[in-house]
C-alpha cells in the first residue's frame, strides 16, 4: 500500500516539546533598528516517526527545526514539536518516509512559522518570518524524482 493521501489523516493533536533561542554577544542583531521584514535564514529539520504498535491507526512525528550555525547570524533558535496523527484503517510502512517529510511537514510549517516569528518578536528582536511554502508542488516534484531514479 502507497503512502496515504493527506486529506486521508487526522490531525489528533500537536505539542511543542522544545524551544530554544539564544543570542550571540558578538553581533547585533541585524536590521534590530527596523521593524520587523521577512527573512529566511539558515534552517535544518530532522524527523522521525513511530506507528503505535497496539493501535497502527495512530502514529507519532516528531520535528526538530533549527538554525543552521553562521557567525554571521545574531539568533540561533532550535523548535521541536511532535504530531499525532490517525488514519482509519492503520499506517503502514511502505512510503511512509515521504509522507512524512512532505505530507505532515505541510502540516508542521504554519505552527513552526508562527513560532518562530512570535518567539522573536516577543523577546525582542525583530521577528523572523519564513516563508509560506507550496507543499503539494514539492510532494508532486518528490513523485517524479522518485518515478524518474525508477527508471534508471
Amino acid at each position: 500500500m502507497a503512502a496515504p493521501a493527506i486529506h486521508q489523516v487526522k490531525l489528533i493533536g500537536l505539542s511543542i516539546r522544545r524551544i530554544e533561542l539564544h543570542r550571540i554577544e558578538d553581533h547585533p542583531f541585524p536590521g534590530a533598528e527596523k521593524q520587523s521584514k521577512a527573512v529566511f535564514p539558515g534552517l535544518r529539520y530532522e524527523t522521525d516517526y513511530s506507528v503505535d504498535a497496539e493501535n497502527p491507526s495512530n502514529l507519532v512525528a516528531r520535528y526538530l527545526f533549527e538554525s543552521e550555525p553562521d557567525k554571521e547570524k545574531s539568533l540561533k533558535y532550535s523548535i521541536e514539536f511532535e504530531v499525532f496523527l490517525g488514519l482509519e484503517g492503520g499506517f503502514e510502512e511502505e512510503g511512509l518516509d515521504g509522507f512524512i517529510r512532505f505530507g505532515v511537514l505541510g502540516i508542521v510549517w504554519p505552527y513552526f512559522r508562527e513560532t518562530l516569528a512570535s518567539l522573536t518578536m516577543r523577546a525582542g528582536y525583530p521577528a523572523l518570518y519564513i516563508p509560506l511554502i507550496n507543499w503539494l508542488s514539492l510532494m508532486e516534484m518528490a513523485k517524479e524524482e522518485m518515478l524518474e531514479a525508477h527508471e534508471d
